[in-house]
């Protein structure tokens, strides 16, 4: 027996928890007025199943109901807020499976009776076509290149403070932070057994650990640990300490309009260079799993604010999901459902028209319309794994339509404005570990690449950053003194000329290594490591649409959102193998 705890209210009526039989499914149930006709719709998961139905002449009350259905017998039977008790009727069985659209039940449904002014509810005979949100609008979604996922959460007794962390791509030098993460999760269910994070990718055991990761997803599933919430996108309103209220949607994102390629001209492009070597890795943890958990933030140019700052003043329209406290500083995190059909066209319809005006602003029928900001190697990491499960399943015979409709052609990611006044764009500085750091600083000045290496002060270098001078710029700390560091013109970005540094010294020091820092202080506290730290500005937010789309990806790890404390945080999940 596989317990869930189905509820509905109304008028204050709670629905009580039961068991369902393994193997069977449950969709809930929503009743409003509307004539006498009634439709019913679900999907092949769990999902919203509307009723449209008679009200007598009486006001009908919002109601909740869980439908039960056993797909191997003919049997259902609606369990919710009714005066007279469980009510039961027939229907014929489902129809046959299908994997490239909606699915059908036939027969007979019952009439229920309803308390608090409703008196009966007739159902239409006859099909009932099972509509689902992403078969209403494909096509609209298909050419904006997005889905509307369905949302795995924890269930109600996971405690989210725990479950939440943050991205694995964050604190990569520092054990401490990961540590203490480790002693407040404990042995409690957790988004830390579901992700690798970065620091451990060099260390001992990672196979293993690996095969854990794969293990607890299995386990999470079957226990229901996370339990599905339904067809929809979530509204994110994520509050910090040092950038306020920023606010997303968190979408699903088709891997087909997605290339990461210096030329590309897809939909969904890099701003940044990939680094392919960096994928296998991720690959590894990806490609077997059963779940995602995105950390991916894109961003989308919309200097109107028309798109996600409006459902702030509208928050109450929608269906809470979470509302939790995170770990280590992390702040506060909010998360809504956007489900109803007038809500998903809504945004839809915004979507198009931006997607007009991007094309009249870039003067192209191929625009950059969705811009990776964060975890651009996990997008090309979900990418990499989509290709392989397709020719795989081309090459076994399945059709192409067939194939198209498997759940790891999306990846999750949550999309944000650029132009947030919460968006901080910070740099990603640089610290080169090495045997001898007076040779790295020999070598820079060395460089040919390098115009000038002049002494400052720390406030100095952080001033010249920060400012529009500094865009060609970078700053250099050996442990002892500062220094500003001015490129020839014409060569390329800060970020990839330190890069080309770093290279050139690799050659004497082929034990050196290099990381990518999110802090000022934090990187300079790697020379106490050993550690050449460079630091970087960042490209102006004004620019990145237009540099990217005239000039390709920005090299590797050239700007970040935020501090390492304000990144995306683990929360939702959602399937990417076939149930």
């Amino acid at each position: 027996m596989a317990s869930t705890g189905c509820r509905g209210f109304a008028g204050g009526l709670p629905v009580r928890s039961f068991h369902l039989p393994a193997g069977w499914r449950t969709v809930r149930l929503r009743a409003l007025a509307s004539g006498d006709a009634a439709v019913g719709r679900a999907t092949r998961r769990h999902d919203v199943f509307t009723v449209l139905g008679s009200t007598d002449g009486n006001r009908l009350i919002w109601n909740q109901l869980v439908v039960i259905i056993d797909p191997g017998k003919p049997e259902f039977a609606a369990q919710g807020p009714v005066r007279t008790g469980r009510a039961r009727g027939r229907a014929g069985p489902p129809a046959p499976r299908s994997r490239s659209g909606p699915k059908a039940w036939a027969g007979r449904f019952c009439a229920f009776r309803f308390g608090f002014g409703v008196r009966h509810l007739k159902l239409l005979e006859g099909t009932v076509p099972m509509s689902t949100l992403n078969a209403t609008y494909a096509k609209r979604l298909e050419n904006l290149g997005i889905r509307v996922p369905e949302i795995l959460l924890p269930n109600t007794k996971v405690d989210l403070g725990t479950w939440a962390v943050v991205a694995c791509d964050q604190y990569t030098s520092d054990r401490a932070y990961w540590e203490t993460v480790e002693r407040i999760v404990g042995d409690r269910p957790s988004a830390l057994r579901l992700t690798l994070p970065e620091i451990y990718l060099d260390q001992p055991g990672l196979t293993e650990r690996v095969h854990r990761i794969h293990g607890a997803m299995a386990s999470y599933l079957a226990e229901g640990v996370l339990e599905s919430r339904g067809e929809c996108w979530v509204y994110v309103r994520r509050t910090t300490e040092h950038s306020g209220v920023r606010e997303g949607v968190l979408m699903a994102m088709d891997l087909e309009r997605y290339d990461y390629a210096r030329d590309s001209k897809s939909l969904i492009r890099a701003t940044e260079g990939t680094i392919v070597e960096r994928i296998p890795p991720r690959l590894a943890v990806r490609g077997p799993a059963p779940l995602e958990l995105p950390h991916i933030m894109i961003l989308v140019d919309d200097p109107e604010r028309s798109l996600i700052e409006g459902w702030s003043a509208r928050v109450h329209e929608l269906d809470k999901l979470y509302d939790v406290e995170l770990m280590q500083g992390g702040g506060r995190l909010e998360g809504s459902a956007i489900r109803e059909p007038a809500h998903v066209g809504e945004i839809l319809e915004r979507l198009e028209r931006l997607l007009d005006r991007t094309r009249e602003r870039q003067r192209t029928d191929q625009p950059l319309f969705w811009a990776m900001g964060d975890g651009n190697h996990s997008l090309a990491t979900a990418k990499a794994s989509w290709e392989a499960i397709r020719k795989r399943l081309l090459a076994e015979g399945l059709p192409e339509q067939e194939v198209l409709h498997h759940p790891a052609r999306w990846a999750l990611a949550e999309i944000v404005n650029v132009h947030s006044p919460a968006l901080r764009f910070e740099p990603i500085h640089r610290a080169v570990f090495t045997g001898d750091v007076g040779k790295l600083t020999h070598g820079l000045r060395r460089d040919e690449t390098v115009s000038e290496v002049a002494a400052c002060n720390a406030t100095e270098l952080r001033e010249v950053l920060a400012g529009p001078e500094g865009q060609d710029k970078a700053g250099y700390f050996d442990g002892q003194r500062f220094h500003l560091v001015t490129w020839k013109a014409g060569l390329g970005l800060p970020p990839g000329l330190v890069d080309g540094v770093f290279s050139h010294h690799a050659r004497i020091d082929t034990s050196a290594r290099i990381d990518f820092i999110h802090g000022w202080e934090d990187t300079e506290r790697m020379a106490a490591g050993g550690a050449g730290c460079f630091f970087l500005p960042v490209l102006a937010r004004e620019r990145l649409f237009s540099w990217v789309d005239k000039n390709g990806p920005l090299p590797r790890k050239s700007f970040s959102m935020g501090d390492a404390q304000e990144k995306r945080f683990y929360m939702e999940a959602r399937r990417i193998t076939p149930q």
